[in-house]
């Protein structure tokens, strides 16, 4: 602690608290009382040691505080949480009533770059604050929390305030199913969030009379206040905004609404992939820079009618406060709010504070409103960037561009030119404390986002100045938005199109592999003391040498343990199919000196790779007898879930140490099987797309489908699409994939059974082992395949059709009689009974229940399977299975 600690506890205070947080998080079985109880035996420790002992009774005392409080917090939830009622992963039937904190919104058609390829039909959906719950018997307890009710018809007459009974099947938070998932339950048990109410027919949402309750009517009010005042601000905003309708002011209209009012949708999409990759995905989230523009904004009106010494932060504090009533009460607001508002408090007394002390205590005050945010990307960027402002780029300015001049003796030309080297050092600041947490959280990083900060950032901040100061005047006068509308949607068309152009550019993102958190705390480190001093110091210069090898390690690892010949990770994705494929050169490939069990001679193997297939297209009797080499690979890629491929695919795969995947097999046409193709393929750095004859087809007979659309996509990417076919082979690695069907030029009276059929053989020191891709074949298929492949067999094998329980494929299954099979599918077809002998006989492995499923070949012969939610619950658990020798 010492003397720093004495200039500022309150930076000691936070450093306290977020270590009781983060040793409270690991110890999630020791409760809230034991922590309390060591921080009351430490603070009578504080009381009776003297000097030095006293110090650190105090900092034992503040940590047990911190930790106490966060398993009261996130890991004991009040008795009557309504969340209780509803186990993880399964629907529970319930009747809830309480009061909507919003209006229902309605949402029309899916999801995602392919949802409007889907006949989706309009939905409503709205938040509850639960006041009690409805027992079977018709009486009722009182019950606390929030439900968000997904209602599958148009809900058109709940407001905010409004009570209601509502009849569904919930679901309450899900864990993680797939690797490098954040556990949704701790967030959500923080703010008593219980899951979703899934509500059938509009018939069973009901609206109830006012309360008896004091109480619950003025919450009502209260959130009928709040309602009305969101929906004025909405359409003062978006009239005056649409009233440029033109498709070519699409994504300015999005842009305007993210960053003014917080809103999200299919629009903005585009821009904030461009924007995440340009290091500028903080503009689009409401925070405290927002803030400050809107405060500023205030400022300039308030200034025109006088100067009113302290009275004005206090105006603008309630403005402030004002808008963070008015958008949605989403936690970056709050935080920014709070930020802004403690700030404007420090001004408003009038007296002189450090401004480094005032962001601590605002952390530790976050913190104990919620305590998950330490965790949170948004919570470390936006006190790691607001405190590199304070202390970081003065230094930097100082020793970039020397002592500042004095300003009387400045023209106003050398004056706008202080301010943009101010602005440069700010800029970089910014961006190079924020570059490792960036890296470490999203797997990305910016080379440009300095320079697009410098060049983008005013047009953003006189965007978000110009939209605040037209929704103060339209208060007063309505006709303001329809002067100041039109400009401000050009604005933001234009700076959505100059964020495109650098885009397009080469550099403009690196993705990164994964990146530990003791990565990026010592990459902060290094670019810190860079910031303070420059790089002339040799212990920096070692030190950022160390940090480039560390990434250099991490860049080069492929996931794989020693004892691996290959992984087959089948990641839960719902109803569709994203199985990961790598495999380690085996020992014969390795080594060059004698024959390998899958590969052959070395010399033949030499070949092979040397026959790699080029960019041109083959004809169709070139298909069929090809070899194609690659590291690992992706067998389909899809989901219903439209959304997939945004953000949970890539970093599941991040999170196995997958974070290049040059090549994707689609199996076929089925838009479960390739749903996430166009979102995944910049974040993987993906190069060919290996499809079958069908698809292809499909993209000439549907010129305007999805399947064009997707091939399309990829064109434009650079990314070659090619047939392939029964006979054709691709090496991963040390094993070998080989396509078994469907032959060359078939056709199928079925488009399932055109899916193509893949063996992946994998040498092992015991002997060969085979994992069976299926795709979707039915009956026919199986009955061709089973005729030209007499001798099939697989120890593994993908079931197929997702496991759909019909004749032929319990047959099929049976026939092949394998040690283990993979079911990827979503809660509808797992369990089914009809499976239920052939399943008993083997491992039988579903991603509905067990999440991602990772089947190992160990180098010894020996099969591994593992459920990702049976290791998260017990990290030492692993089903094994000897190939062979125990069946």
């Amino acid at each position: 602690m010492g003397d720093a600690s004495c200039r500022r506890p309150a930076v000691a205070a936070f450093a306290l608290v977020s270590c009781g947080i983060l040793i409270s998080n690991a110890a999630p079985d020791v409760g809230s009382g034991v922590w309390l109880v060591a921080a009351l035996a430490a603070g009578v420790g504080l009381s009776l040691a003297p000097g030095v002992w006293a110090r650190l009774a105090l900092g034992v005392a503040v940590v047990c505080l911190g930790a106490g409080w966060f398993a009261l917090r996130v890991h004991e939830t009040p008795a009557d949480f309504i969340g209780r009622a509803m186990p993880d992963g399964r629907d529970t039937p319930l009747v809830i009533e309480g009061v909507a904190t919003e209006s229902a919104r309605t949402s029309e058609g899916g999801r995602g770059r392919l949802g409007r390829f889907l006949a989706i039909p309009p939905s409503s959906s709205f938040p509850v604050r639960v006041e009690r719950a409805v027992t079977p018997d018709g009486g009722s307890l009182r019950a606390v929390g929030e439900m968000r009710v997904l209602s599958r018809e148009v809900v058109d007459d709940v407001r905010a305030g409004d009570r209601v009974r509502i009849t569904g099947m919930a679901r309450g938070v899900e864990p993680p199913r797939n690797p490098g998932g954040s556990d949704s339950r701790l967030w959500s048990a923080q703010r008593l969030e219980a899951g979703a109410l899934r509500v059938p027919a509009r018939g069973l949402i009901e609206r109830l009379p006012p309360s008896d309750s004091a109480w619950s009517t003025v919450r009502s009010r209260w959130w009928s206040i709040v309602g009305a005042m969101r929906e004025r601000t909405r359409s003062v905003l978006m009239g005056a905004i649409e009233r440029s309708p033109d498709d070519a002011h699409s994504a300015g209209r999005a842009l305007l609404a993210a960053m003014l009012l917080g809103e999200r949708g299919e629009p903005l999409r585009d821009v904030e992939v461009t924007f995440q990759r340009l290091g500028l995905a903080h503009m689009l989230a409401i925070s405290g820079l927002h803030l400050g523009a809107l405060a500023w904004a205030a400022l300039l009106a308030l200034r025109a009618t006088g100067d009113r010494g302290w009275v004005e932060p206090v105006i603008i504090a309630l403005v402030v406060l004002a808008y963070m009533i008015i958008v949605p009460a989403k936690t970056p607001v709050m935080r920014a709010g709070i930020m802004t508002l403690a700030f404007l408090l420090a001004e408003a007394l009038g007296r002189r504070y450090d401004r480094v002390n005032t962001l601590a205590w605002i952390g530790v005050v976050i913190l104990a409103w919620r305590p998950m945010e330490l965790f949170a990307a948004g919570f470390q960027l936006s006190f790691g960037v607001v405190a590199a402002l304070m202390l970081l780029a003065e230094p930097l300015r100082t020793r970039w561009f020397g002592e500042r001049p004095d300003p009387d003796t400045l023209s106003a030309g050398a004056k706008a030119i202080e301010i943009l080297k101010d602005w440069i050092s700010a800029a970089v600041a910014a961006w190079a404390v924020s570059a490792p947490i960036i890296a470490h959280h999203f797997g990305i990083f910016s080379p440009l986002g300095a320079i697009t900060t410098v060049l983008l950032a005013p047009a953003l901040l006189a965007m978000l100045a110009i939209g605040y100061l037209m929704l103060i005047a339209s208060a007063i006068a309505p006709s303001v938005g329809a002067v100041i509308g039109p400009a401000l949607t050009a604005l933001g068309s234009l700076t959505t199109q100059v964020a495109f152009l650098f885009d397009g550019g080469p550099w403009a993102a690196v993705y990164l592999p994964r990146l530990s958190v003791a990565w990026a705390v010592g990459m902060t480190m290094v670019i810190v003391v860079w910031l303070q001093r420059g790089a002339k110091s040799w212990r920096l210069r070692i030190a950022l040498a160390v940090m480039a090898a560390w990434l250099a390690g991490a860049c080069l690892d492929d996931g794989l343990d020693a004892h691996t010949s290959a992984r087959i990770d089948t990641l839960a994705v719902g109803d569709g199919t994203c199985i990961l494929v790598r495999a380690r050169a085996c020992a014969g490939c390795r080594s060059g000196e004698r024959a390998c069990d899958v590969h052959g001679a070395p010399e033949v193997m030499a070949q092979r790779r040397l026959g790699e297939p080029t960019h041109q297209e083959p004809t169709q009797q070139e298909i069929g007898g090809r070899v194609f080499v690659t590291d690992s690979l992706l067998w389909d890629c899809g989901s219903l879930r439209l959304t997939l491929g945004e953000r949970e695919i890539p970093r599941a795969l991040r999170a196995l140490g997958a974070w290049r995947v040059r090549t994707v097999v689609i199996s076929h046409e089925d838009l479960d099987h390739y749903s996430a193709l166009p979102d995944i393929v910049g974040p993987l750095g993906v190069r060919t797309v290996l499809v079958g004859e069908s698809f292809l087809r499909e993209v000439e007979e549907r010129p305007r489908g999805p399947v064009a659309f997707v091939r399309d996509e990829m064109e434009r990417q650079g990314i070659r699409v090619l047939a392939v076919a029964a006979g054709d082979v691709v090496e991963v690695g040390g094993a070998r994939l080989t396509f078994l069907s469907p032959p060359a030029g078939s056709v199928w009276r079925r488009a399932n059974d055109a899916s193509l059929v893949a063996r992946l053989d994998v040498g092992t020191e015991a002997g060969e082992r085979r994992f069976l891709f299926t795709g979707d074949i039915e009956a026919e298929a199986i009955a061709s395949l089973l005729e030209s492949e007499a001798d099939l067999r697989a120890n593994v094998m993908e079931a197929p059709h997702h496991g759909s329980a019909r004749a032929f494929a319990i047959d099929f299954v049976a026939r092949l009689d394998p040690e283990m099979v993979v079911q990827s599918t979503g809660p509808r077809r797992a369990g089914d009974d009809r499976w239920e002998d052939v399943r008993a006989a083997r491992t039988w492995w579903t991603t509905a229940t067990d999440g991602a499923v990772s089947v190992r070949f160990l180098r010894d012969g020996r099969i591994e399977g593992a459920g990702f939610r049976e290791q998260e619950a017990d990290p030492g658990r692993v089903d094994r299975h000897r190939a062979g020798s125990e069946r």
